[in-house]
Parts: C-alpha cells; sequence; structure tokens
C-alpha cells in the first residue's frame, strides 16, 4: 500500500471543504477535519482488512511460515516478498526488498502524518488557505492570512515539498520492484501493468491483492525457461526443415543437409534433332566440337 494515497484524499477534502466554506464567508472547523480523517482512515482501514484476507489466503495456500503478518501494518511486505519468491532484476536477485519496503513505508507514514498536521494548523486552527491573488492582471499565490509563530513554523515544513517527493518515489519504486515480483507470480501477464496501476490509484494494491487471493502460485522463472526452450527448438526446425535457412520451395543444396555441400552436375536437355545427326555429331554432342553451331 502507498501511503500518499491515503494523504492525498485528505488533503483533498481539507482543502476542497477550506475553499468552499471560505467563498461562503465561513471557516473550516475541527469538526470538519475530524470528519475527514474519519472518512479516510475507514477507508484505508478497509483497503487493508482486504489486503490482509488476500495475503492470508495467499499465504495459506502456500504454507508461508509469516502468514500473521499479513493483518500487521507495515510488517505485511515481509509476507508479500515470501509470496513473491525469488526477485529479480536485470538477472540479479534483489535481498530484503520487503525490509526496504517496509521501512520507507514507515517513513513515509511519519512524513505525511506531519503534513496533514500542518494542514490542521493552516487551514483549521489558522482559518488560512492558499489562493491566487490578481494584481495588475498577474495571478500571484498567497496565504489569506498572515501567519506566525508556531503556524510559521508549520507552514515551513509544509513547503518542504522536494523532501516529500524523495520519499514518495524512492518509496513507489521499492514498492513497485515489490509487487512486480509479487504480480509475476499471480498474475503474469498483466505484472506490469497491474504494477503500474499502483502508482496512479490509490489502494490498489490492496484491492488487487484481495482479488488474487484464490490464485495458485506460478513460477514465473520456469515459464520464461519453458518459452526460451520452445523458441529454440522452433529456430532449430526451421534450419533443419526440409528448405532450410537458405533453401526454398524448389529444391537447393542448402535444403536438405543429409547431402553433400557440392551442388549436383546440372543435366543437359536432349537434343530434339539428334536422331537426326550422323554417329560423329552424336559422339561429340557434350563436346565442343562437332556440327553443334550453338
Amino acid at each position: 500500500m502507498i501511503n500518499p494515497g491515503w494523504y492525498s484524499l485528505f488533503s483533498s477534502i481539507i482543502e476542497t471543504l477550506s475553499y468552499l466554506l471560505y467563498i461562503k464567508g465561513h471557516r473550516i472547523a475541527w469538526q470538519h477535519a475530524l470528519v475527514a480523517t474519519g472518512v479516510v482512515f475507514a477507508i484505508w482501514l478497509t483497503a487493508f482488512i482486504l489486503q490482509g484476507i488476500g495475503l492470508y489466503k495467499l499465504a495459506k495456500k502456500t504454507n508461508a511460515k509469516h502468514r500473521r503478518l499479513a493483518f500487521v501494518p507495515f510488517a505485511y511486505t515481509l509476507l508479500v516478498e515470501e509470496l513473491a519468491g525469488e526477485i529479480t532484476f536485470f538477472g540479479r536477485k534483489v535481498r530484503k526488498l520487503g525490509l526496504w519496503a517496509m521501512i520507507a513505508e514507515i517513513v513515509s507514514t511519519i512524513y505525511h502524518a506531519l503534513m496533514a498536521y500542518a494542514l490542521f494548523v493552516l487551514y483549521v486552527k489558522n482559518s488560512a488557505l492558499y489562493e491566487y491573488v490578481q494584481i495588475g492582471g498577474i495571478s500571484f499565490p498567497q496565504w489569506t492570512v498572515e501567519l506566525g509563530g508556531a503556524a510559521l513554523a508549520w507552514l515551513k515544513f509544509y513547503n518542504l515539498g522536494d523532501i516529500g517527493s524523495i520519499i514518495s518515489l524512492v518509496e513507489t519504486i521499492l514498492f513497485v520492484m515489490l509487487y512486480i515480483g509479487f504480480y509475476k507470480r499471480y498474475a503474469y501477464n498483466h505484472a506490469t501493468i497491474l504494477s503500474a496501476a499502483s502508482i496512479f490509484v490509490p489502494f490498489f494494491n490492496p484491492i488487487a491483492t484481495f482479488c488474487l487471493r484464490g490464485r495458485d502460485p506460478i513460477d514465473y522463472e520456469a515459464i520464461l525457461r519453458a518459452r526460451r526452450e520452445a523458441f529454440h527448438r522452433q529456430q532449430q526446425q526451421w534450419q533443419n526443415g526440409p528448405y532450410g535457412p537458405y533453401g526454398g520451395p524448389y529444391g537447393g543444396p542448402y535444403g536438405k543437409p543429409n547431402e553433400g555441400s557440392q551442388p549436383k552436375e546440372e543435366e543437359k536437355p536432349q537434343d530434339p534433332f539428334g536422331e537426326f545427326a550422323d554417329d560423329k555429331t552424336k559422339n561429340n554432342t557434350n563436346g565442343k566440337d562437332g556440327n553443334d553451331f550453338f
């Protein structure tokens, strides 16, 4: 589960409510923030339970050792790695990917929780709103109220968008790598598409994991090996076939591997006027002497 999904939902609710109340001359209250928090938490909890059910059923099918981690926040990534089996990228095995994904998710959760509190301080406690003001026909972004003290400190933290982008990028890369290995084992035909969808669709991995709960694991590497062997067999059949790599439907020395490499001597056509030739001409038919003008 990629954490920026729940934060994006929370920030969207808070900012939308703040704007709608602001244009009507009202301010957002802590009750609104509490409702937004409850909505986001309910969606997150539902997705987490669905993911836990999916992971637990898959772990039960494969007799995984850590199946109970399916319902443990953050630690479930270790179970995802176990279910994914050997994860390789560019021919190299990636070790402890679940552990690194768990650490990245913890760091991301802490950071985005602080960002959510910063939104609460700015939008709820100080009734601030980030809007664009027209000055001389040019739009300038600014906050609707002057901020100072603790609010100004939280504003500075809120403006550290580059740090959040780096954290989200690292977390996304690790989770995509982890779930590509997972989807290869349970939906190998759509592994790349499913992993890409998890980047853009919030709570996609929990829903997809729940939908895959009845699947049996597949050895993806074995499938690739079988496909490579089948391709090599087809190449050999093509090279050793009736026409070979250079032959054609009209024969040729390269189309028949069991014959010699030298082509057969071409037989000359019979002379249609041979019966009218004398014996000397018949004897010199294949030579350069005689009465053959051609």
